[in-house]
């Protein structure tokens, strides 16, 4: 009979320490007595990392051990010892206290419960004799010397066996391995919940040229095509309306009511429907579509005071804001661009484009199958209405603390107010009083959303995209937590094709989807033109079309006896068998909820909030502070070499980045700061050709090359760093002495001179 039955049977008392294991731990006299009575091993929370001490080593603890005295100073910390051997103390997990060091020998006095523990592993039972009060003044400790003489000895006589080994010779209660199989972890990547914008971060896919703004004679003028070159460096949509216009590449449509001119499908002058016309691709000259050098764009002087004019006519504006920020340039195949409309909605609701003219909110993906409401701050009753009318075990639910499994595309979007950027919920209401106004006065048609609290966004349908792929999935919102992760079922995330090892997602609304966004927009290139834009949209998810990754996760209540026995052996994870997701595939034909539902886990938590909101990685300001950081977590950590720390991070990241930053500096281009005209080679006059501006700078600095170098020279006199690595480094710093010249040394004084 295993454990399970012989608590839940004859020692009823006992059986709450199994429903949750977590949280519901027997005291250390009540694990002693379950072993007693069960002949099982002691309760983990009472048992030490002796297999990370050699016998040795454990010659010498027990001989410090036996110096051991009883002091009333103390009010927590009475027992104390004079040792050389601190450090291995700290590796058994022993709790305790450092006291003082004379001579280089240690005092340290240990916490009670932790040490009356520690003498239960050393087969001492004598402290449960004793009074537990501190006021306590004298207490005959003779009795536990012994025992740890006899372990001495007994590590003196078995020097080829284990520390574990030896305790357990001693023990009349089996010690176990708490340690077991370490697994090495780094941190992939930091937390993530924010507004995506492009460089630049454009509010409009609408083109403002290389930087210039162009002086336009209005258009019944004497000479429609005069114009002077004027600076517009924010791309702002606003300046080249009031310098009259723009000079870049447009798609041109005509007008098949008026004839007039159009850069929009719809005509701006009469509102008739346009077609499109076609230009050859070196000189501009109108050709016939079926010419074979034939374009639907050319490069024009844009005059945009009609097409703000509309805008303003449209939106009611009776004043335009100052900055409304467009592109440089599209690269889509036919110069496709938004109507300005939608940039200037953007600008109202602080909202920004991506490249498929939808608005994008991206999040660090995060697995869960099992939520509470108080969790993602969402009442019962729009739950109930949701159709989370029942938690996981089938009661009603009626309480915020009942444990409710998600279904599988529903989302709990991050609300996170330690970070430092957007929250969801606000970006969510932005984004659908956007779609709002652009519905009601562009498309003439009734609001949607109707947003006006973040309680009013629940329910709504999102899509879900992963950065690398083309297939988009929908979900629903249920709930917001406080952290920076985007929550939902693990089968959601991998049918975005990701495995949770730190990836990130985006979502948007789906009406901003099918409404704003448009493969036309898309960079005429292999990977733009395919990743990262919902080309496809899976409405309803199917287990077998899903990443098989996620088939192998475990959705079983508890572990059985014989998997812990397993783990013991090593045995291959297969001989084992737990259910899989992998087992409900295709067994929901004739009722969806048993391959979609009745998922299980075998841990609880608090609540999915209580954590760290915001890592230290963000919050320190620069490189070199994080950088710190990190070593000094490399020194703390027994598990870390901090040299090996500083290694990685000059061969990996800075000396990778020194090298291709110090090559790029041999082939960079040149950019006028008056009108961001790229130059790949500087003119031999030393003036601009647009603009005839002096002002012709680097695009690569200096500064930029070396900002590495001073950080990894000072890890190579703190560490102990591969010989190799740092001549490579040295060489490294020679060659840009060769192209920057060497810096000037500060002249010093006499004084200074003999270090004084």
């Amino acid at each position: 009979m295993d454990l399970t039955s012989l608590l839940s049977s004859s020692n009823s008392e006992y059986e709450k320490y199994l429903k949750n294991v977590l949280y519901n731990k027997p005291t250390l006299k009540e694990a002693i007595e379950i072993s007693k009575k069960l002949g099982v091993s002691l309760h983990p929370e009472y048992i030490f990392y002796f297999t990370e001490l050699s016998p040795q080593r454990g010659i010498d603890v027990f001989n410090d051990l036996q110096t051991l005295y009883f002091d009333s100073k103390f009010n927590e910390f009475c027992f104390c010892i004079k040792t050389t051997h601190k450090k291995d103390f700290e590796i058994l997990g022993v709790e305790h206290i450092w006291v003082e060091q004379i001579d280089g020998i240690d005092t340290i006095g240990f916490e009670r419960e932790s040490f009356f523990a520690f003498l239960t592993n050393c087969n001492c039972f004598d402290w449960m004799k004793l009074e537990m009060s501190v006021e306590e003044v004298s207490v005959d400790i003779s009795h536990f010397l012994k025992y740890f003489k006899k372990l001495e000895e007994l590590c003196r006589n078995n020097l080829s066996k284990t520390m574990l080994e030896i305790i357990n010779m001693n023990s009349l209660i089996e010690i176990r391995d708490k340690g077991g199989a370490y697994i090495g972890a780094r941190m992939g990547r930091p937390e993530k919940a924010k507004l995506r914008k492009l460089d630049g971060r454009p509010q409009g896919l609408f083109m403002i040229g290389n930087g210039k703004t162009v002086q336009i004679e209005r258009r019944f003028g004497d000479d429609e095509n005069s114009s002077d070159v004027i600076q517009n460096r924010m791309r702002n949509i606003i300046e080249a309306y009031e310098g009259g216009g723009v000079e870049s590449e447009f798609r041109l449509f005509e007008c098949t009511k008026c004839g007039e001119e159009c850069i929009y499908r719809t005509c701006i002058y009469c509102g008739g429907e346009t077609k499109s016309q076609y230009f050859n691709r070196y000189t501009g000259a109108k050709v016939s579509e079926d010419d074979e050098l034939a374009v639907e764009y050319k490069r024009m002087n844009l005059e945009l005071k009609p097409y703000v004019d509309k805008v303003r006519e449209r939106l009611k504006l009776t004043q335009l804001p100052k900055l409304v920020k467009g592109i440089k340039g599209t690269a889509n195949e036919h110069k496709t661009i938004e109507v300005l409309d939608k940039a200037f909605l953007r600008e109202k609701y602080d909202l920004y484009v991506n490249k498929d003219g939808t608005i994008r909110y991206d999040m660090i993906e995060m697995g869960l199958t099992h939520f509470k409401a108080k969790e993602i701050g969402t009442s019962i009753e729009k739950l109930k209405e949701l159709g989370y009318t029942h938690d996981y075990n089938g009661d009603e639910l009626v309480d915020t603390e009942q444990i409710i499994e998600i279904f599988p595309q529903d989302v709990i979007l991050p609300d996170c107010d330690e970070g430092f950027e957007e929250k969801a919920s606000d970006i969510m209401i932005q984004i659908g009083q956007f779609i709002d106004e652009l519905l009601e006065k562009v498309y003439l048609q009734e609001p949607f959303y109707n947003f006006k609290t973040k309680e009013d966004t629940i329910g709504h349908l999102l899509i879900g995209l992963a950065p690398h792929t083309s297939a988009g999935i929908v979900g629903r919102i249920i709930g917001y937590s406080k952290t920076q992760g985007c929550f939902s079922h693990p089968v959601w995330h991998a049918a975005q094709r990701r495995n949770l090892d730190g990836d990130e997602n985006g979502v948007l609304l789906l009406l901003d989807g099918l409404l704003n966004g448009s493969r036309e927009f898309l960079p005429n290139r292999r990977g733009s033109k395919t990743m990262d834009v919902s080309l496809v949209l899976t409405s309803h998810l199917y287990l077998d079309q899903i990443d098989d990754e996620v088939h192998g996760m475990d959705i079983v209540p508890f572990y059985p006896l014989e998997f812990y026995r397993a783990c013991k052996e090593y045995a291959p994870p297969k001989s084992i068998k737990i259910e899989h997701v992998e087992s409900r595939i295709g067994v929901g034909v004739d009722d969806l909820d048993k391959e979609y539902l009745g998922y299980k886990f075998t841990h609880d938590n608090f609540d999915l909030n209580d954590t760290i909101l915001c890592s230290s990685y963000k919050t320190l300001p620069s490189m070199a502070e994080k950088l710190a950081g990190q070593l000094e977590i490399g020194r703390k950590i027994r598990a870390v070499d901090e040299n090996k720390v500083g290694e990685l991070v000059i061969d990996k990241h800075f000396m990778k980045d020194i090298k291709g930053n110090l090559r790029k500096f041999g082939m960079q281009s040149f950019r006028c700061t008056s009108c961001n005209t790229i130059f790949r080679r500087p003119p031999l006059n030393g003036r601009c050709t647009n603009c005839y501006s002096t002002s012709i700078n680097f695009t690569i600095h200096e500064g930029s090359i070396k900002k590495y170098l001073q950080p990894s020279f000072e890890i190579t006199k703190k560490f102990k760093i591969d010989p190799y690595l740092v001549e490579s480094l040295e060489l490294v710093n020679l060659r840009m002495e060769g192209v920057f010249g060497k810096d000037l040394e500060k002249q010093k004084n006499l004084a200074g001179f003999f270090g004084k």
